[in-house]
């Protein structure tokens, strides 16, 4: 999932990334999807999980997971997967 991509990112490079950064971590993480998946669908995937309260974005283009993640937004995983 492109939340597990932007955790591991993260967690390589010690602060929020950008969309670059996930994109390559992503396709590093699942290279299997490359055919599959186009750039724009893993950057409409951060921006959705960004509306939904999961990512945390310092500045314009940067993204880290939050820490505290709503029990009931876990729940519906509709954005996670």
């Amino acid at each position: 999932s492109v939340f597990k991509a932007v955790k591991h990112a993260c967690n390589v490079h010690r602060r929020p990334v950008t969309n670059d950064e996930i994109i390559k971590c992503f396709f590093s993480k699942y290279p299997f999807l490359k055919g599959d998946v186009k750039t724009e669908t893993v950057t409409r995937r951060v921006r959705r999980l960004k509306e939904k309260g999961f990512l945390v974005s310092p500045n314009r283009g940067f993204y880290y997971p939050k820490m505290e993640v709503n029990k009931n937004a876990v729940e519906s995983k509709s954005c996670v997967d």
